[in-house]
């Protein structure tokens, strides 16, 4: 009797406890958070975005936030990565392709806009890693860097004015244009096969983020080398929760939603087309 009572007890106790974490998960997903700009800096093509607020949750590698302003023009949320986050502030690299991107270009410091977030799922660590990002891929991947201390880190940029790393990282980072006007000239992609010979591959994985036919190719690539590869995906979304259904990435498991059960993805799991 007393060994049922506390299996009853027990069981009570779990439920409970599962309540209280959807809870916290809905509260995560639904919550709109005011943030308060304390800095934005240009760099080269880029401009970098500090918020101040008092944030909930910390993010995790894989995570991304949506931004939004109370104003016609905005009625959704946009989706970004985030650069870094410390001392109770957060940082956006942002690169003007729209209306919203350029508002954000033009905010200025004590100006506000909201969040809601962390979305996306959190990634397994690994301790060596390395990274390759062609442009704005340069944000997700620079945060994860600040997770591990052993890697690689390869981006490519158009032309210098998109190069922006060396600001951020200080050891091991190999670094192209298209133009030459900076680093290697080329593709990063070509940049990365220079160095086969020169990278120790044992127990590395490699993480990207850039333009889909960059991804592409590197899918081929990473097959040929045998190396476990993943990719930071993205797609317009509404939501960052599931709701909308609009970031649907197709795969070999179907189609899968980007916020939900990404960012992140196994290259051999990503169908291009």
């Amino acid at each position: 009797m007393i060994h049922f009572l506390q299996f009853q007890l027990l069981r009570k106790f779990l439920q409970n406890l599962k309540e209280v974490f959807i809870q916290n998960q809905r509260r995560r997903l639904l919550e709109r958070l005011k943030i308060i700009l304390k800095k934005n800096e240009k760099i080269g093509k880029f401009n970098l975005l500090c918020f101040e607020g008092e944030f909930h949750y910390t993010p995790s590698p894989g995570n991304f936030y949506m931004l939004s302003k109370d104003n016609y023009e905005f009625i959704l949320p946009r989706p970004f990565s985030v650069f870094d986050f410390k001392n109770g502030k957060i940082y956006f690299l942002i690169k003007k392709v729209g209306r919203f991107t350029d508002f954000l270009f033009h905010l200025k410091p004590g100006e506000e806009i909201f969040l809601n977030g962390p979305y996306g799922k959190k990634i397994e660590h690994f301790d060596k890693i390395i990274f390759i990002a062609g442009g704005i891929g340069f944000a997700p991947l620079h945060f994860h860097s600040l997770f591990t201390n052993d890697f690689y880190f390869f981006f490519g940029g158009t032309t210098k004015d998109e190069i922006l790393c060396h600001k951020f990282i200080e050891k091991n980072i190999f670094v192209s244009t298209d133009d030459g006007s900076f680093g290697y000239k080329g593709d990063v992609l070509s940049l990365f096969k220079s160095h086969l010979n020169k990278i120790d591959f044992k127990e590395r994985k490699i993480f990207a983020c850039g333009p889909r036919n960059m991804l592409k190719e590197l899918k081929k690539i990473s097959e040929e080398i045998k190396i476990e590869t993943y990719f930071y995906m993205e797609e317009r979304m509404g939501c960052g929760f599931g709701g909308c259904k609009g970031c649907a990435i197709k795969t070999i498991n179907n189609y899968r939603l980007l916020c939900k059960e990404g960012t992140v993805f196994l290259s051999s799991e990503v169908i291009f087309e």
